[in-house]
């Protein structure tokens, strides 16, 4: 046998046992397998859960640049509500101007209602007879109804009423304290009182007023105190008013200054010097009356005022400028005084009988 064919046969030889022991090992397995070796997970990683907040967006881009921020409007914030303190109670009565003052002039208005062909008024409609200046002189110089306190004189007294009725808060409190009991004693006045009328011949007799009559009565003197408040706000609201005010005022003074000196020069001046004084006399009223116009119409602007005529309104603006003048923070009490009187006008003519 050559080399060749005993190393051919070798291998073969190796072959076959090989394939016979793997046989041999895979049945022997197959029967008796081996345990389990343990082997351990690999530890677990922890991933963080994302909200929807946390999910990562697409990258910006850097070709685009941001808008800019538009500002952004918020409402302005309310103040806070400040607690509101309550107003003062009034009072119960008033140490100066006490409830016989409105009792005394309510009798003393419808004592000048002159009602239509009564003996003081022939005419065909009823009037009032009666201007602001008297009312003022009653009350100026009796102080009917008014308590000043201890005074040494009447100016003092008078003085005394006056710092304590010009103010507003007094005012208020005056409205509140009299003026529903003015109204009823209007209402009173109005029933009580009897008026003069023709009779047959030259007699006469006196009646009380008929409802009609009372009520005419009522809207006459609602008329009158609305404009006298009209007036009192005219006068005390406008600076125009004032200044002519003080214009007439001066000029009234130049005619009282020009009769002094004719008087002066009528005794012991020469005829030329009576000439001049009598021309000075002339040209002052002349200016004396111009402006008392330029007055009249200024007060009257905006302002419809029925029954007052021309020396009331004068009257009454000298008045106020007089207190005014003494005192220019009068202003406020008086406009007070003129819109209390116009609502009590208000109120008049709601409750007329």
């Amino acid at each position: 046998m050559s080399s060749k064919t005993r190393i051919l046969a070798l291998v073969t030889v190796a072959a076959v046992v090989f394939v016979v022991g793997t046989v041999i090992y895979r049945l022997i397995l197959l029967k008796n397998p081996p345990p389990p070796v343990y082997v351990p997970p690999p530890p677990a990683i922890e991933q963080p859960v994302l909200t929807p907040e946390d999910e990562p967006g697409p990258e910006p881009r850097s070709d685009i640049k941001p808008a800019p921020l538009e500002p952004i409007e918020t409402e302005p914030a309310e103040p806070e509500a400040q607690p509101v303190e309550p107003e003062p109670a009034m009072p119960e009565s008033d140490p100066v101007v006490t409830p016989e003052f409105p009792a005394d002039l309510a009798v003393f208005l419808a004592g000048h209602y002159r009602p239509s062909g009564s003996v003081l008024n022939p005419e065909s409609t009823g009037l009032l007879a009666l201007d602001v200046k008297t009312v003022n002189m009653r009350y100026g110089t009796e102080l009917l109804g008014l308590d000043p306190g201890p005074a040494d004189d009447l100016d003092q007294a008078r003085n005394s009423v006056f710092r304590h009725v010009l103010s507003p808060a007094t005012i208020r409190v005056l409205s509140f304290l009299y003026a529903g009991q003015f109204v009823e004693e209007l209402r009173l006045a109005a029933t009580e009182i009897t008026v003069e009328f023709p009779a047959d011949g030259n007699a006469t007799v006196r009646r009380a007023l008929t409802p009609d009559q009372r009520r005419e009565f009522f809207v006459l003197l609602s008329d009158k105190i609305k404009d006298v408040g009209q007036a009192l706000v005219s006068l005390t609201g406008n600076r125009k008013v004032m200044d002519l005010t003080r214009d007439y005022v001066r000029r009234v003074d130049e005619v009282n200054n020009a009769y002094f000196y004719f008087w002066k020069f009528k005794d012991q001046g020469t005829p030329q010097d009576l000439e001049d004084a009598g021309k000075e006399i002339k040209n002052a009223i002349l200016a004396r009356e111009q402006a008392r116009q330029n007055l009249k119409q200024a007060v009257l602007e905006g302002v419809r005022i029925n029954t007052l005529n021309g020396n009331e309104l004068l009257y009454m603006a000298q008045w106020t400028y007089r207190r005014l003048a003494a005192d220019p923070s009068l202003a406020d009490a008086l406009n007070s005084m003129g819109r209390a009187l116009i609502d009590l006008s208000s109120r008049l003519d709601r409750e007329t009988p």
